[in-house]
């Protein structure tokens, strides 16, 4: 059992990582945006967003943070897929327990 809980904590811990950074790059969109369009060479502010989202730093601050999103995403299926495991470990040995407070064990 106690390796089922360190799985659990592990892959908790590693989802929490991968979420702050995805969580990060995020909130901080659309100050890189900002930044980008800023130092763009139109004349209008439309102008400079359509140069910046051409811009291959945007396009890679982007790819990026879908990345770090997805990587969110598949961390965060995996720790469920331990938290599933660890349950159903309790529930087993709850059961056990229940069975051999009832006399009915047998092995």
């Amino acid at each position: 059992m106690h390796d089922r809980v360190e799985a659990y904590r592990e892959a908790a811990r590693i989802w929490l990582e991968k979420q702050v950074i995805a969580d990060q790059l995020r909130e901080c969109k659309a100050d890189r945006f900002a930044e980008i369009s800023h130092r763009q060479d139109g004349k209008t502010n439309a102008e400079k967003e359509r140069l910046a989202r051409m811009d291959p730093e945007w396009k890679e601050y982007r790819e990026g943070m879908l990345h770090a999103e997805d990587e969110a995403r598949r961390a965060k299926f995996w720790m469920k897929v331990r938290e599933m495991e660890f349950d159903a470990a309790r529930s087993m040995n709850a059961n056990r327990r229940r069975e051999m407070d009832a006399g009915g064990l047998t092995t």
